[in-house]
């Protein structure tokens, strides 16, 4: 499974240890320090829309413009 998101993210951190006691393999991304390309980010707007990103989070508000 794929999974993107920030590593200092609690949710992120509590998704990638619930999935593995699970045993269910997570490539985790860090978005922030592996960066993804427009095209990328078209495919993953493409499938999820609006609820791609959690607006409401700590992690959205400190993005820079071009990321939100």
């Amino acid at each position: 499974m794929k999974m993107y998101g920030l590593s200092p993210c609690p949710d992120c951190k509590r998704a990638v240890k619930t999935l593995a006691e699970a045993e269910i393999g997570v490539d985790f991304r860090d978005v922030r320090s592996d960066s993804m390309s427009e095209d990328e980010w078209a495919v993953l707007l493409g499938e999820s829309g609006d609820n791609l990103v959690d607006r409401k989070s700590q992690a959205y508000r400190n993005l820079n413009a071009w990321m939100r």
